[in-house]
């Protein structure tokens, strides 16, 4: 999450971001976004 913390970071305040996961690490990907106040998508769809 120390990481995903310091990318968002770097962003404009403004920035609309969401992270992604494959397989396993779908989920604390998007664990992470919620604590760090990104968006969430999940699906198979948004992971190729």
């Amino acid at each position: 999450m120390q990481t995903m913390a310091l990318m968002r970071d770097q962003l404009p305040s403004n920035a609309v971001w969401a992270p992604f996961g494959i397989s396993r690490f779908a989920f604390p990907m998007v664990a992470s976004a919620v604590v760090l106040g990104g968006h969430v998508r999940v699906g198979m769809e948004d992971n190729f």
